[in-house]
This record gives C-alpha cells, structure tokens and sequence, in this order.
C-alpha cells in the first residue's frame, strides 16, 4: 500500500511540475518587466490548466465573477470561503473592513454551473459591489459539485488569480477578523517580496509555527501548497504548505505581527463546519 501512495504521489508531483513549467514558459516575457508574474500575461483559459484533475473541469470554476474597481500593485490577500448565504456575506465584509489592500477570494458552492440557485447566488454577490469595504475584491467562484474538497487548491487558485505581485495566503476561515491597520504594517515589508514571510510574533522553528499562521511570498514563487482531496483540512493542509516552504527555503522570514487565529472553530470538520449542501 505504501509502495502504492508514493508510486501516485511521484506522478502527481511530476504532474504539477510540468503544469508549473507550462505556465512559466508558455509566454514570452516583454522587455522591462522581468520582476513580473509569467502568469500576468496568461490569458484565462491557460490559467485554469492550473486545475487540479480532481477537481473537476474549468466548467466548474468560474474566475472573476467580481473584479476590483481599480488595480492596485499591493499585497493581495488571497483566502477561501464557502457559500453559506448571508453568514459567509458577512463575514467577508466584516474581514474585508480590516483590510485596505485587494483581495482574491475563492467562494465555495454546492450549486451546479447554470442552475437557478447558481443563477440566485451570481445575482446575491452582484450586491458585494457597492459595499466600500470590498471595492478591492476579486471573486472567484468554484463549484463543488463532486464533494471533494481541497483547501490547498483554493489558496493556489486564489494565488493564481491575483492582480498583484506579492500576496498573504491566508488559510484560516474569515471568521478570524484581523487586528487594526494589518495591512498598513505589512506595506514596511520589502515590495514586490523576494522569499515567503511568516506573519507571526512567536514562530522560532519549523516545530513551533502556530496553526493556519499566513504567509507573505511572491505570487510567481515557484512552490504551490500541495494539493489533495482525501484527508483534506484547513489545518494539516496548511501545516504541510508550510512546512514545503520552510524545507525549500531551510528556514522562513518573519514579520512580527501578533494574528488571533482559532483553528479550534472549525478543527472538527473536514473542511470547515460549512453546510455545502445548496
């Protein structure tokens, strides 16, 4: 059995490999812009061969279904949330208030493509566009519909569709608001980033890096978080992530900043305590 998963593991790695190379090379970078993303020049279709096999099709992810009102070359929060109505509307906004820089969100649906309740939930986010908190907001919307779930491949894909060079994944649930002027401490950090940044106070080693702690990198920094459908979680989705990180760079920057993250709200669930059935 053993034999077995690494004989799998050995193909997806390689999978992934090849994908990555794909999009590193499949456009020819203009001159001056050698600081920039490869992914920037992409057009979106070659950006969702970015997509896991085990997450369906591209027909099932539905990139920028809200875009911001301008661009801005900041920090880009990329995170993921499910679509529980109102409650995840809510604390999008509330999260989004602590926030100034923009944003690339992936919503989670149990609705199938072209159904009226997908048809219900495109008519409520239209609404998000006149909230001031989230005029920095990408939306991007995945369709969960073979019950297979990866919290990894949320934060590549919110990763990938970023509109800015640098980002904070942020892997915890948006009901984790953050503290005050976050994103005006992060703007001392060295921009466009050059290496992956824990933002943490009390981080020393790889051994001791609290739960669903965020992470500062490059959006074109070669590593993307792994990612699997079976055991999947928030938690050791992530604690893998940063641990490929802290492995590739043998070690992790840090920024001292003290985040209140409770992964004990949703450590019981195999994804998070979200009803996905719509």
């Amino acid at each position: 059995m053993a034999l077995v998963y690494c004989f799998l593991s050995i193909i997806f790695m390689s999978t992934s490999l090849y994908r990555y190379l794909y999009l590193v090379h499949a456009v020819r970078m203009p001159p001056g812009n050698e600081l920039a993303s490869p992914t920037e020049f992409l057009a979106t279709e070659q950006r969702l061969l970015r997509l896991s096999p085990y997450l369906g099709s591209s027909r099932e992810f539905e990139p920028h279904i809200l875009l911001p009102t301008s661009l801005a070359d900041g920090i880009t929060a990329c995170l993921w949330s499910t679509d529980d109505g109102d409650t995840s509307f809510q604390a999008l906004v509330s999260w989004a208030s602590k926030w100034t820089g923009p944003i690339s969100l992936v919503m989670v649906t149990a609705t199938r493509p072209h159904s009226i309740p997908h048809q219900q939930l495109l008519r409520r986010l239209q609404t998000l566009r006149d909230h001031p908190s989230l005029s920095g907001l990408s939306l991007h919307l995945f369709h969960a519909v073979n019950n297979q779930h990866s919290p990894s491949a949320y934060l590549n894909l919110a990763r990938l569709f970023a509109n800015s060079r640098t980002v904070m994944l942020f892997p915890a649930n948006l009901s984790n608001v953050l503290p005050e002027n976050l994103y005006n401490a992060l703007s001392r950090v060295p921009h466009p980033a050059r290496k992956p940044l824990l933002i943490t106070s009390t981080a020393t080693s790889a051994f001791s890096i609290p739960d669903l702690t965020p992470v500062i990198l490059p959006r074109n920094y070669p590593l993307w978080c792994t990612e699997r459908a079976f055991l999947a979680s928030r938690t050791s989705d992530w604690d893998d992530c940063v641990w490929q990180l802290w492995l590739e760079e043998y070690g992790l920057g840090q920024v001292n900043i003290t985040l209140a993250i409770q992964p004990e709200k949703f450590a019981g669930g195999g994804v998070e305590p979200a009803n996905l059935v719509r």
